[in-house]
């Protein structure tokens, strides 16, 4: 579905988009060993005869140390491992262009007239060379306030009906620009919203879209800039900084990946070394009940 990719106003200033995240946690437990002694005959005990004075006493004894029994345990952590590796792999994306199987190009939809034919045909000519270059749509659309403000509580709400109305897949990127009817000549508080396709994440990304995001804020508010110019300008300099190809890392799934494993591997190194030094506690206890008696062939 489509996501916000920020937006602003005049009074309000530029916002981003936001995301979460969210984690999960887990116990293990351990079974204790057998016993060292037993008095009936068991598979894996031997007989011995323990002299009290004038008295026998056999008893059977464990032959040797319990055996670790971790295959499964080390199951679990490879699983957990291969989690993290999934985590860093989905931080690590190349770049590409999209492929434009789509019914619609760009366009531009100027209910409120607000550009002028030069500069709609200048943008058109902009938005194909990001078409070209991405293989992202652009749709522009101007309206006025009072077409959203009625009906929804955020210019992002409407936005996105406007998105899943006008397009069936998830490869464009719909800029909305409102503006109140009536104009106040010393503040005209108008908004705008970007509303991006799932599938443009990789080339649209949270950090180029709040970077177009905070240039388009500052070119609308500009008095050096027509509404028309300002999107114009945006636009051809965020085609010319995307380098299409490229490798993108997102050092947080990277670190989180990272540190995930570092901690399984903890895991493994700590159950390991407690295996191992349990076993040697229980050996040494079965060599010291085997010295105190007789073995009994």
């Amino acid at each position: 579905m489509p996501h916000s990719s920020g937006g602003g106003s005049h009074s309000g200033g530029f916002h981003s988009s936001s995301s979460s995240s969210s984690s999960r946690s887990r116990s293990s437990k351990r079974t204790a060993p057998p016993p060292i002694y037993r008095d009936k005959p068991c598979r894996g005990y031997s007989r011995y005869a323990f002299y009290n004075g004038s008295r026998i006493n056999y008893r059977y004894v464990r032959d040797t140390p319990q055996s670790a029994g971790l295959f499964f345990t080390y199951l679990v952590y490879v699983f957990f491992l291969l989690i993290g590796a999934l985590i860093i792999y989905a931080s690590i994306n190349k770049v590409e262009k999209l492929n434009m199987d789509y019914a619609y190009g760009p366009g531009i939809t100027d209910y409120i007239d607000i550009l002028t034919d030069e500069e709609e045909e200048k943008l058109y000519e902009t938005f194909e060379q990001f078409q070209e270059k991405t293989g992202i749509s652009v749709g522009l659309l101007t309206d006025y306030n009072e077409s959203w403000q009625d009906y929804y509580d955020s210019l992002e709400n409407y936005a996105y009906d406007v998105y899943v109305n006008s397009y069936e897949d998830e490869k464009h990127w719909l800029i909305v620009y409102t503006e109140p009817k009536d104009i106040n000549p010393e503040f005209s508080d108008w908004y705008w919203e970007g509303m991006q396709g799932d599938l443009t994440d990789l080339v649209l990304t949270g950090d180029t879209t709040d970077e177009f995001g905070e240039k388009l804020q500052r070119y609308l508010t500009s008095n050096n800039y027509t509404v028309g110019e300002a999107f114009n300008s945006a636009f051809m300099e965020l085609t010319d900084s995307l380098i299409i190809g490229k490798t993108e890392y997102e050092p947080v799934g990277i670190i989180m990946g990272g540190g995930w494993i570092i901690f399984v591997i903890f895991g493994i190194i700590m159950t390991t070394q407690e295996s191992i030094n349990n076993r040697k506690k229980d050996k040494a206890a079965i060599e010291k009940a085997q010295s105190k008696g007789i073995k009994v062939e």
